[in-house]
């Protein structure tokens, strides 16, 4: 019983991930038309949506790796993949291309990268490994918290230095969550989460973290009755779609008044051409995919695969999150794509991997209660009384 609801589990984790990955194939190439008309001196509609499918083909082959593989190697190597993250976002920091102020992206074969995107995963792998080691003492202060709460915030300082607030806020959220369900006390928490609020303007002088000052004023602004021209678009949108939406492929904003509306401001397309009626099932997509994921991880044979899955899962979430509520104005403005939606090659090549570590892990569960059921039965067998087959 428990094996076939496990197995009911993966099937409808992976029609989740497929529906959202059909919706931002459809949706890119709505979003992203006018602006390939532009870009392409209107040769082309469709270039935003050919560059996406190379990313998606490579996702693909990267999920059936993570899915195949024993995701408990990853625990080995959990020192390497921070390191490695550490190093992907000093090295975006120096030798990285500048758009818009800001120094995020990396060039590959002509194509951009974003390392924090890895470098999420690669910390979550690194705290989950940590979390789950019967040396470390979670209820240490000292010894078990402060260290990961640094590292934390190690990464978190460097994703700000680029700048980028939403992805900063992101792991940091999904950080400290990991660290309350693996059982870290959580005034603990609250304790680092106050200090770094009492010196967070100490903190901005230093390090020069202007933007994230820039990024909060304009949200006591919006706040305010003055939103920045982005949210003024977006709502705009939101508001034109009403609850039947304007028709796919009928929305005006993307008509080079919303900025970014093929990433990161998708789901305002999504709202103004599919309306309320769509939208709405497509966070329920979300929504959906997030239980499922907390279901695998709670079936997960061991703490590692517990607190990993937790983790992947959560942040899949929590960026759905962000994204939407920057969208509706609830969030200050900062750019952060829709999971498997929003155009861009990095988060989908990241949310992909994720998502085969966690089908990798549900499979693991459902093998080990296989050998489990097995094992029991011989067992069963090996023990009834000899003396009954005595001839």
């Amino acid at each position: 019983m428990v094996k076939s609801n496990i197995k009911e589990i993966d099937i409808l984790f992976l029609f989740s991930v497929l529906s959202l990955v059909s919706i931002g194939i459809v949706m890119v190439y709505s979003s992203s038309s006018f602006y390939a008309l532009e870009v392409t001196k209107l040769k082309s509609t469709s270039i935003f949506l050919k560059r996406q499918l190379f990313p998606l083909v490579i996702g693909f082959f990267l999920f059936f790796i993570a899915a195949v593989s024993n995701y408990s190697l990853l625990k080995k190597f959990a020192k390497v993949f921070l390191i490695l993250g550490f190093c992907m976002l000093i090295f975006v920091l120096i030798w990285g291309k500048e758009i818009n102020g800001a120094k995020r992206w990396i060039v590959i074969m002509g194509r951009t990268f974003m390392p924090v995107d890895f470098a999420r995963l690669f910390l979550f792998i690194y705290l989950a490994s940590a979390l789950s080691s019967k040396v470390r003492k979670k209820e240490d202060f000292l010894h078990g918290f402060l260290p990961l709460f640094g590292i934390t915030m190690a990464y978190i300082s460097l994703i700000l230095l680029q700048p980028n607030f939403s992805s900063a806020l992101s792991v940091l959220l999904v950080s400290c969550l990991l660290l309350f369900v693996a059982g870290v006390k959580t005034k603990h928490i609250l304790i680092c989460l106050l200090l770094i609020l009492l010196f967070l303007p100490l903190l901005v002088k230093v390090l020069h973290f202007h933007y994230v000052v820039r990024r909060i004023s304009l949200f006591v602004d919006l706040l305010k009755g003055n939103p920045p021209y982005q949210i003024q678009q977006s709502l705009i949108g939101i508001g034109s779609g009403g609850f039947w939406g304007v028709g796919l492929g009928a929305g005006r904003e993307k008509l080079l008044f919303l900025p970014m509306p093929y990433s990161d401001f998708i789901f305002a397309i999504i709202a103004e051409e599919l309306g309320f009626l769509k939208a709405t099932p497509i966070f329920g997509i979300f929504l959906f995919l997030f239980l499922l994921g907390v279901k695998i991880s709670r079936n997960a044979r061991d703490e590692f695969g517990k607190l990993l899955g937790f983790a992947l899962t959560v942040n899949i979430f929590v960026m759905a999150l962000l994204h939407i509520g920057i969208v509706i104005g609830v969030l200050p403005t900062s750019g952060l794509p829709l999971p498997f939606v929003s155009f861009g090659g990095s988060s989908l090549l990241a949310n992909f991997i994720a998502v085969g570590i966690l089908v990798n892990i549900s499979m693991k569960s459902r093998k080990e209660l296989n050998e489990g059921y097995y094992s029991s039965g011989w067992n069963r067998r090996a023990s009834l009384p000899r003396n009954r087959y005595r001839s």
